[in-house]
């Protein structure tokens, strides 16, 4: 299904940041390296995301961070570690990447994705980029059944503010502070936003794409 807002602005490049360090505790082994089609969970995201043109892709890495790292040889990503991967929720691996691009040249925004998540599509990534190019200062979410998914974007004035955050925190202390502008991109198909955390739902997945391929 397609997303059902236009995409036909013209895209500016994006970085995106693929939140790629959970331990996959309820999976029984790191979820990142499953194989899926003719590449991994993993892998599959980050093709969607280069068909999309964002750029750079960097994954940040922590739990089994040596083995996925081997299996994104080959793929056009950056990786960096985040030493603090089993901290709090995600905001330590959001953190870690934002000061990873801060060093980079000038962005006016980045996008966050999960690792986990490989019915995203490309399609979603360019209504994004496309409803970013709108206004770069506004957080955007994707949207689907009335609930914030990932991907999403963070403009580059909230960087600093995210990354002073306390490591109790959450990203959503700055992503759902009612002053700030919100934008979302309302996408048809919760398949986008599925994402694989336990042996079942692998599976259930596994199969729908094989049939869906087939």
């Amino acid at each position: 299904m397609q997303p059902s807002i236009s995409s036909a602005t013209a895209a500016i490049p994006l970085p995106v940041l693929v939140m790629a360090a959970g331990a996959s505790r309820r999976m029984g082994r790191p979820k990142q390296l499953l194989p899926l089609g003719s590449g991994t969970v993993l892998t599959t995201v980050i093709d969607t995301l280069l068909a999309a043109d964002c750029n750079p892709v960097v994954c940040v890495l922590g739990a089994s961070s040596t083995q996925v790292a081997a299996a994104l040889v080959g793929w056009s990503v950056e990786t960096v570690y985040n030493p603090d991967w089993d901290t709090g929720e995600m905001l330590s691996s959001v953190q870690c990447g934002l000061r990873h691009l801060s060093q980079l040249e000038t962005h006016p925004g980045c996008l966050i994705a999960l690792g986990d998540q490989p019915g995203l599509t490309a399609a979603t990534v360019r209504a994004l980029v496309g409803t970013v190019a709108h206004d770069p200062h506004r957080i955007v979410f994707c949207s689907h059944g009335m609930r914030r998914h990932h991907p999403i974007y963070l403009p580059a004035s909230l960087w600093l503010r995210i990354c002073e955050l306390p490591v109790a925190s959450t990203l959503r202390a700055v992503t759902g502070d009612p002053q700030l502008p919100v934008a979302y991109v309302n996408v048809d198909s919760f398949n986008d936003f599925r994402d694989l955390d336990t042996p079942e739902q692998y599976d259930s997945y596994r199969a729908q794409a094989m049939s869906d391929t087939g």
